[in-house]
């Protein structure tokens, strides 16, 4: 280190320092180290969540399976006899077949899809910096 003025150098006398040791990223307030009550409390949460997401999905599934009457007297969550036959009733029975109202949702959900993406395609080179149209970034 130089001195101003003198045009001498001299050495800085520092206090011995101890050795550091590296920085620990799992220190006691990380969430590495989370408590277990609180990931218990986390898993119990997320199972709430799941259940309570996914219980419409089995309800559908399960009146799907039981007889018309079966279905419109009793609440029971698991039913006495399962008739798949329902399916092919449901397939062949309507007034319009089935299959239409497959391909309408196919046709419905594919149009809105192109839309979209045609939508965001359109505003992406107005909305970007590099794009000749722009005055810049903002």
């Amino acid at each position: 280190m130089a001195i101003q003025g003198t045009g001498a150098t001299a050495r800085a006398t520092q206090a011995p320092t101890a050795p550091t040791a590296p920085l620990s990223t799992t220190g006691p307030g990380s969430a590495a180290e989370a408590k277990p009550a609180s990931k218990t409390g986390a898993y119990v949460a997320l199972a709430f969540v799941c259940f309570f997401s996914l219980f419409p999905l089995y309800w559908m599934l399960e009146n799907s399976l039981r007889t018309e009457s079966d279905a419109t007297s009793t609440v029971s969550f698991w039913p006495e006899a399962l008739h798949w036959s329902n399916y092919a009733t449901m397939w062949n029975d309507l007034t319009y077949p089935f299959h239409v109202f497959l391909i309408n949702s196919f046709v419905m959900a594919s149009l809105v899809t192109l839309g979209t993406v045609a939508s965001c395609a359109s505003t992406f080179p107005a909305e970007s910096s590099c794009s000749p149209l722009s005055s810049g970034p903002r």
